[in-house]
């Protein structure tokens, strides 16, 4: 789950009415659109919003917007937003990336961004993805995201970068390839024409062509500063054509410091306080104005903004309806500056109150996230542990880890140690973080200081808590580095109110083919941790007790206790059904059906992993591929082969979707058993050498013996087979091998998770082609044909 979007973020910035036409580089923008690729780099100032807009108004394109901010440094946050802004203006598509990003046991990265490359391949439309300040992303995760999207870009998709410096992309192959659309500093700055479209008929200064020229040398063709010279002189009575204040030529900081105390100077008061109090929003709208300036304005803040804007006082519109603005950068950065040192100086309210009423008026408008932010700003610290639990979903599990594990990072002990909840969510935070090693101490700091506070029955929900945290670390170390972070809700506070969010709360499934590459100790652990979870825990913190349960499950069902795991999934169903399903239940459907397996019960099997797919059968998870491949292990034992390649293919397609390679090698083996009985061992022996190339490549060296197993039966179908002889189908062969070996038929069944009855089968149709009547004539037989040893 992610926090709540903020819409504004999605909207292509409002032109203003007296925008500057920039033919000559609307022009660049056309030309560029047969690359991958434009980037329009230069540092702030320059219009880079203001002409991708005016480009975007013109060029008849599907348009998908997106304003970055330092809060997008979260890669769950970011491909959230990233979906919505493609959503925002095509929502008619199906766009199943969506269920991937939401749910909780999100796949690698490469398979969401396969996913969302081929939910924009299948519009029949052309679209502009822009990525506006693309220069606060620092995170490397989002930078891969973004370079795979390019790398792999459809034909129909063509992406914008606005951004103050070189990005950390791939862009050197690209540029090679001529796939980047580059648009730089000298592209950005102002000509002479346009500075005088600009002065003389936008701010209607009227100056002559040599005040123009000599602006233009001044500033550079930079915007910003033209903007702000023109205010400063806007007021002045003086002609234009004399001599203009002096402006910096080399440092444009020394520039803006002088047109921006020009510009602010010649304010009133009451405004000059209005600009500094809300230089603390990211963004604002009137009642948020109103709500930080508290009662030192007797405008209201509607009023003042539509003034501001009116003024071209370095406001952007962020919506049509004119609600919400935000500050220039350059200009925010400034008011910021003054507004910290008048603060110093005693001359304004305490910065921190601000935040403060910031932070209220967002809880109040159910803006927790942004909430969280103003009180962490404001240094309050109970309003900022409030804040964090969510209202029954902590923030950490709402994509927003960072900016809760900073904020942990920053508390001193003590104010930890009088809230040992914030200990539980320091831990789960880290384990979100892809940090295990680092969850025990805060779970040991979580117990001592329960044992020095004084708290009611809580405690025991906390202590249920950091052990079904301790079940989840050792279910990670258990099964080595994971591909997925296991995610477990630790929440002391969440109640029979909040369950509904439980889809959020989401175990790590290790698939059955893998169970026996697991450390037995830590499986031990898990079973341990979650027998206390789920005696502590209150019967109604189900979403907490839901993850217990599938881990004791999948504990139990490693460890071959098959009453004790059925048992366990059996219940993760029933407390599903009170909260309305979630992926732990399609887990625990995959358990079931691979105990019902293992004890040759395949039509119930059958049943289990059809309902594991009947609502996420189209996502590339690992539950699901394990049902597919589940569903093709049956049909393989009832010789329908088409039904088992059918099954084993999907299983394949979503496998690579999800960049899960081990299950790729398992489907992949899978073909190779069907191919050996339909096309015969030469083609079969083929597929496998592509398998052992792939094991090789991806260093899996664990399957090599998985592969060696299936080359003892595949080479037995080169020799020589008797024409009175019908062959043996692949099944039949591993059958008469665990009859040589002196298997029981139960056994037989056990080990190839066949039922009794259908081993029976098998021994008669063996019987049958071999002209045989026992065991002993079946086995001699099969060594004079040289099909075992």
């Amino acid at each position: 789950m992610v926090a709540p979007l903020i819409a504004t973020k999605l909207n292509v910035p409002r032109l203003r009415p007296d925008t500057v036409i920039r033919q000559r580089l609307i022009g660049l923008l056309d030309q560029g659109l047969h690359r991958k690729l434009t980037l329009i780099s230069g540092s702030t100032g320059y219009g880079k919003t203001t002409l991708v807009s005016d480009w975007l108004s013109k060029c008849h394109r599907q348009v998908a917007w997106l304003s970055l901010d330092e809060r997008d440094n979260e890669i769950a946050g970011f491909l959230a937003y990233l979906v919505a802004a493609m959503r925002n203006h095509i929502s008619y598509h199906e766009w199943y990336v969506t269920d991937l990003i939401q749910s909780p046991q999100s796949p690698p990265l490469p398979s969401i961004i396969s996913v969302l490359i081929n939910d924009i391949s299948r519009l029949a439309i052309p679209i502009v993805l822009v990525l506006d300040d693309y220069h606060v992303i620092h995170a490397k995760s989002i930078h891969d995201a973004v370079s795979m999207l390019l790398e792999h870009m459809p034909s129909n998709l063509h992406i914008v970068i606005l951004t103050r410096e070189e990005p950390e992309l791939y862009l050197t192959t690209m540029r090679v390839k001529n796939e980047v659309n580059d648009i730089g500093v000298m592209d950005l700055r102002f000509n002479d024409e346009e500075i005088a479209s600009y002065l003389n008929d936008m701010m209607k200064l009227n100056l002559t062509k040599e005040s123009v020229v000599m602006l233009e040398k001044r500033t550079e063709g930079w915007i910003a500063g033209l903007q702000m010279a023109a205010l400063s002189m806007q007021g002045q009575q003086a002609e234009h054509s004399e001599p203009l204040p002096p402006l910096s030529l080399v440092n444009q900081h020394v520039l803006l410091d002088y047109l921006f105390n020009e510009v602010l100077l010649r304010q009133t008061e009451s405004m000059q306080k209005f600009l500094l109090y809300t230089s603390i929003l990211d963004r604002f709208c009137g009642s948020l104005c109103d709500a930080v300036m508290l009662e030192q304005s007797s405008v209201s803040g509607e009023e003042v903004l539509l003034k501001l804007e009116n003024a071209n006082l370095f406001i952007v519109a962020l919506d049509n309806e004119q609600q919400w603005y935000r500050y220039h950068h350059l200009f925010a950065e400034l008011l910021t500056r003054q507004l910290q040192k008048r603060a110093r100086l005693g001359e304004l309210e305490d910065v921190a109150l601000m935040h403060h009423r910031a932070s209220v008026w967002y809880e109040k408008n159910g803006l927790n996230l942004e909430a969280f932010r103003h009180a962490v700003a404001a240094n309050d610290i109970e309003r900022a542990a409030r804040l964090v639990e969510g209202n029954g979903m902590p923030l950490h599990l709402q994509g927003e880890v960072t900016p809760v594990l900073n904020w942990l990072e920053s508390l001193p002990e003590k104010e930890l140690n009088a809230r040992p909840s914030l200990w539980v969510m320091y831990a789960s935070a880290l384990l979100m973080a892809g940090r295990p090693t680092e969850v025990e101490s805060k779970l040991l700091a979580a117990e001592a200081a329960l044992a020095v506070i004084n708290m009611d029955a809580s405690v025991n929900n906390l202590l249920g808590i950091i052990a079904t945290t301790r079940a989840a670390v050792a279910a990670i170390a258990s099964s080595g580095p994971p591909e997925l972070r296991l995610i477990v809700a630790e929440d002391e506070l969440l109640s029979t109110d909040s369950i509904d969010k439980t889809n959020e709360l989401v175990g790590q499934i290790v698939p059955a083919h893998n169970k026996n590459k697991r450390d037995n100790h830590q499986v031990d652990i898990v079973i341990a941790q979650c027998g206390l979870a789920l005696k502590y825990l209150d019967s109604s913190l189900l979403p907490v007790r839901i993850t217990a349960l599938w881990l004791l499950g999948d504990a139990h069902q490693h460890r071959n206790n098959l009453v004790e795991a059925k048992q366990a999934f059996i219940e993760v169903l029933t407390v599903s059904r009170k909260i309305g399903g979630n992926i732990i239940e399609v887990q625990a459907y995959v358990g079931l059906g691979n105990l019902e397996e293992q004890e040759g019960q395949l039509h119930s099997a059958e049943q289990y992993y059809s309902r594991a797919l009947l609502e996420h059968g189209d996502k590339p998870l690992a539950a699901i591929c394990e049902a597919y491949i589940g569903l093709a292990r049956i049909s393989y034992a009832w010789d329908d082969q088409e039904s088992s390649m059918k099954y084993v293919q999907k299983s394949l397609q979503l496998a690579k979707q999800a960049d899960n390679k081990d299950m790729i090698v398992s489907c992949k083996l899978m073909i190779a058993r069907i191919t050996l009985l339909q096309q015969g061992a030469s083609d079969a022996m083929d597929y496998i050498d592509a398998i052992k190339k792939y094991v090789r490549a991806h260093r899996l060296l664990n399957r090599l013996a998985d592969i060696e197993e299936f080359e003892k039966i595949a080479l037995l179908y080169k020799r020589n087979v008797p024409d009175y002889i019908e062959p043996l189908t692949t099944r039949e062969l591993e059958v008469l091998q665990l009859i040589a070996l002196g298997y029981s038929n139960q056994e037989i069944g056990d080990r190839l998770y066949l039922a009794l009855d259908t081993v029976k089968g098998h021994n008669r149709r063996i019987f049958a082609k071999l002209h045989v009547e026992r065991r002993t004539e079946a086995v001699a037989t099969a060594r004079k044909l040289g099909w075992i040893e």
